[in-house]
């Protein structure tokens, strides 16, 4: 980041991982060198005076907006962090306040145009849809750059890569002016490239579709020239990582793809699908959810000697497994997160109040659906469209060293291994915030890939997730259920949804 020295750096929820103390160390690394300074936005989170993100009156890290001068013309950016998840998935402290999204932005617009600013724009991390939301529900906003949905816009279908709406998505303000919402994918993949221009009264002047095609057609890829000094810093690193590219721990005859939930068609709450991170799998392959999310958690249950059950929330696995070797490079990648094993203790109350929690906070708290539970050792049947606390039925487990599948009890004590993220509360699993029984290392991350799939016979995908199946005598919105393979990979158990 100092090498390319960005103009300004929106706040979102990881760079709260590790608490207010982590991200001011993560700060100060940022503005060390002294020639690149990146103002860090994110106008709703205020942190309480004589913490570390707020040390004293004369050192504040975070700052609400950032004015910068383009010629003669200067142009507002206003930071906004998506509040739910960040509070809930995230370690921000407990005195750190998060404001509402919306009004905030307002509010900021609203003082940087009696300021005299008459171009204004959001850099946010909230996800696609939120930005959309979002304009139409502020008045003043020229532009929204977005992140945090890992969203491709554009169609890039000659590239064989998909996309998500319209790039720039055009939208109107809560006034009826023209708003431009971009997003530009993951990881640095990609790198996005908004041109915008204004009117005399600043208002936002689109471009045409055709204008936009003209563009494209004539010249769809980027044009760059290597910069010597970011090169010799990343030569630095990509020793290392090649590294761990060549140590294969494993390998995979099929393609194991990611979904952080299982395929719903729009009539589904919110209308989601399943995140359409996966670039192997498109969202109607995956009826039964993420695939590498159910391996991982299989694996899960057989490195903890003691457990009966492996919880893993979706949102934890982060890239498909394609068919082929596996390294420990792409280990590190699919479980990015410096988490570890737990092993804990909990009644079968606490653990299906875990999984209402997951999947509460995704449907009724607006949060992530990287919430959605996995499981392992344990099966269940959801209904969706019931309220909190109703939606899971037909619990049922298969204790460690048993063979048979029996209902869960409330009373019953089980052992549940999960991993540092949520048995420490992560996404609102607060039941799993236990006293954990045992606790192991990183080492972990191989022992994933030594629960990969035997050939499958045919070349036919096997069926290793939960199972969300639709049922015509639930109710209409978005009924569903899971149930669980055996941990061995075995095929799904005859079991009605």
């Amino acid at each position: 980041m100092n090498e390319v020295c960005f103009d300004v750096f929106a706040l979102g929820n990881h760079e709260f991982d590790g608490g207010d103390d982590g991200l001011a160390t993560f700060l100060d690394y940022l503005n060390a060198d002294p020639g690149c300074d990146t103002p860090v936005l994110a106008a709703n989170v205020i942190p309480e005076l004589g913490t570390p993100l707020f040390p004293d009156t004369s050192t504040e890290y975070i700052q609400p907006y950032h004015i910068e001068q383009f010629g003669d013309e200067a142009v507002a950016f206003v930071g906004i962090d998506i509040k739910q998840k960040t509070q809930v998935s995230s370690q921000p402290f407990d005195s750190t306040l998060f404001l509402d999204e919306v009004t905030t932005a307002q509010k900021q617009i609203n003082m940087l145009t009696a300021m005299g600013y008459d171009k204004i724009g959001l850099v946010t991390h909230q996800g696609y849809q939120n930005d959309i939301d979002l304009a139409s529900m502020v008045s003043g906003v020229d532009f929204i750059f977005g992140g945090d949905s890992h969203t491709l816009g554009g169609d890039h279908s000659a590239l064989g890569i998909g996309g998500t709406g319209d790039y720039p998505t055009i939208a109107s303000d809560k006034s009826g002016n023209t708003t431009c919402i971009v997003q530009g994918w993951e990881y640095s993949k990609v790198v996005g490239s908004l041109n915008v221009g204004f009117d005399a009264d600043g208002d936002m002047v689109a471009a045409t579709q055709a204008e936009v095609d003209a563009v494209l057609a004539a010249n769809n890829q980027m044009q760059w020239a290597l910069d010597a000094d970011a090169q010799a810093t990343l030569d630095g690193f990509s020793a290392d990582v090649a590294v761990l590219s060549t140590q294969v721990i494993g390998s995979t005859t099929d393609d194991l793809c990611l979904a952080q939930v299982p395929y719903q068609n729009e009539g589904g709450p919110g209308g989601f699908l399943n995140s359409g991170r996966s670039s192997l799998c498109v969202p109607t392959d995956l009826p039964n959810g993420g695939e590498i999310q159910q391996q991982v958690t299989d694996a899960f249950l057989d490195r903890a000697f003691r457990a009966d059950i492996a919880l893993q929330n979706s949102g934890g696995v982060r890239i498909d497994i394609p068919a082929g070797d596996i390294t420990i490079a792409d280990a590190y990648e699919l479980l990015p997160f410096a988490n570890t094993l737990f092993e804990l203790e909990m009644t079968g109350a606490e653990i299906v109040l875990a999984l209402e929690q997951g999947v509460g906070n995704w449907l009724d708290a607006a949060g992530s659906s990287g919430a959605c539970p996995y499981g392992s050792g344990i099966r269940w049947d959801v209904d969706v469209s019931k309220p909190f606390g109703s939606r899971f039925s037909a619990v049922e487990v298969r204790p460690k060293g048993s063979a048979v599948w029996s209902p869960i009890y409330t009373g019953a004590t089980y052992v549940v291994v999960a991993n540092s993220f949520m048995a420490g509360g992560g996404l609102a699993a607060s039941r799993l915030t236990v006293t954990p029984l045992r606790h192991y290392g990183n080492r972990w991350k191989r022992r994933v890939f030594d629960l990969l799939p035997r050939p499958v016979p045919s070349g036919k995908r096997r069926d290793y997730a939960p199972s969300w199946c639709p049922d015509s005598g639930r109710p209409p919105v978005w009924p569903g259920c899971i149930a669980r393979s055996g941990a061995e990979g075995a095929s799904r158990p005859s079991r009605s949804c």
